[in-house]
């Protein structure tokens, strides 16, 4: 039997992983504006974003052996410049993949709403 951990809405939080075969993301991994001197720039948003999936992100997915990731609303900076390419892991924006024997599908889109 393989194990499988599913988070979503992690707005930039980084909790420790349970042991798990296959690690899913769906959605907000990102937290939105970031803030510099305690004041919120949106301007630096995808700057800060950028580094923490190339960094935080990428040590904190390295403890599971294979994810699936999808975006979500909160998500902008990957919609805008893309998910980092990383081993083991499937980025999915209206595609899927077979990992584990099992086929996945990821959309990022939501209704809109208020």
């Amino acid at each position: 039997m393989k194990k499988i951990a599913l988070l979503s809405d992690q707005h930039g939080n980084l909790p420790a992983l349970p042991s798990c075969d296959l690690l899913i993301l769906a959605g907000d991994l990102c937290g939105g504006p970031a803030s510099k001197d305690g004041k919120w720039r949106p301007d630096l948003s995808d700057l800060f974003w950028m580094k923490w999936l190339r960094n935080e992100f990428t040590q904190w997915i390295s403890v599971a052996p294979r994810a699936v990731v999808v975006g979500g609303n909160h998500d902008t900076t990957i919609e805008k410049y893309g998910f980092p390419n990383l081993p083991d892991v499937f980025y999915l924006c209206d595609s899927g993949c077979n990992v584990l024997g099992m086929s996945i599908w990821g959309c990022p889109w939501i209704k809109r709403f208020d």
